[in-house]
């Protein structure tokens, strides 16, 4: 060796692979801020979701597309089950994404709603596409317009693209508020969960996802006027928007718990009021617009009973079973866990 020279390793100042994090820390403690230089589509919060579901949807293409090959031929009907469009056996992926309930949105999709409301041959109302939430059915018939295509492309296409997006922010609200294995979790569950196939039907699943994640998320950010604007479109979308009181009811709770009101707690503690009161009244607003446009009192709850569907069974169905198995113990526990929940 000569006189002043020291050989070393050139892997001596290397880092070892040890001393990296594994993959499960890096998880559970993201570099956000390293996040942030990244181009946006690098980012781990934004591939990932998107990545995630776009193989969800994958994996929903070819099974739809093969379990199509064994379905039988549809013809119009007017029964129980109605037909509008018949479809031949082994109609394909798009006639499967765009049938049953699908079909009603078709019919408001191209014709709208109709004026005056069907009858049946002793008087009552009739199935009807009044029963069907506008925004979806509505956006269709607007791109198609514009496109030129038809409703068996343009509704499945639309559902997966909102669906694209509500898992985007499903990931980030989860991402910031309980942290990013739990994020990744929700939007892998959600995804493959068994029903995730409608989100790329032409159905309302995807749009009312959006729609309430959005209003999470929003709330979290304290955006107040955009949350009464987004329950306003979610009210139309889907009859989820009564499930969005408790949230609000919730959301202030935890403030006024940790002392966060603002410098003007009684205005916010009344805000907060109004717009669970607002959310609430949006239960209404469809109903209301469909009495309305027919000229019919109780028309949307006639329509829905044509379908032999009770809204009182669906609503209070676990109040009754509460106080049939424990009486108002059971009902009072019931409310008492529930709010020990939230």
């Amino acid at each position: 060796m000569l006189p002043g020279v020291t050989v070393t390793s050139a892997s001596a100042d290397a880092p070892s692979r040890r001393s990296e994090p594994r993959l499960g820390h890096r998880l559970e403690h993201p570099d956000r801020e390293a996040e942030l230089k990244q181009p946006f589509w690098r980012r781990f919060p934004v591939w990932f979701p998107f990545a995630v579901f776009g193989i969800s949807r994958l994996f929903v293409w070819v099974a739809a597309t093969y379990l199509s090959r064994y379905q039988i031929p549809l013809p119009i009907g007017t029964a129980n089950i109605r037909i509008f469009y018949p479809t031949p056996a082994d109609p394909g992926y798009n006639a499967v994404m765009t049938g049953w309930d699908g079909q009603w949105y078709r019919v408001i999709a191209e014709q709208g709603y109709p004026a005056v409301l069907p009858r049946v041959g002793w008087g009552g109302i009739d199935m009807n596409p009044w029963a069907f939430f506008p925004v979806f059915p509505m956006t269709v018939g607007l791109l198609m317009k514009v496109t030129g295509l038809p409703f068996a492309v343009v509704a499945p296409v639309l559902s997966t693209v909102i669906g694209f997006v509500a898992m985007h922010m499903l990931f980030k609200l989860v991402d910031q508020v309980v942290g990013r294995w739990e994020a990744i979790v929700a939007v892998v569950a959600t995804s493959f969960f068994i029903a995730s196939p409608a989100f790329s039907a032409s159905y309302t699943e995807s749009t009312a996802l959006l729609g309430v994640v959005t209003v999470l998320w929003l709330l979290r950010r304290r955006q107040y006027w955009w949350v009464a604007v987004t329950l306003l479109v979610l009210s139309l979308s889907r009859n989820v928007v009564i499930a969005m009181v408790p949230v609000i009811i919730a959301h202030a709770v935890v403030r006024w718990r940790q002392g966060d009101e603002g410098p003007y707690p009684t205005r916010f503690r009344v805000a907060m009021g109004l717009l669970a009161a607002y959310a609430g009244a949006l239960t209404w607003l469809w109903p209301t617009i469909v009495t309305i446009a027919t000229d019919t009192p109780n028309a949307y709850n006639d329509t829905m009973l044509a379908w032999n569907i009770e809204t009182k069974i669906k609503l209070y169905l676990w109040w009754d079973l509460l106080y049939d198995y424990w009486g108002v113990l059971g009902q009072v526990g019931g409310v008492l866990g529930v709010a020990a929940f939230a």
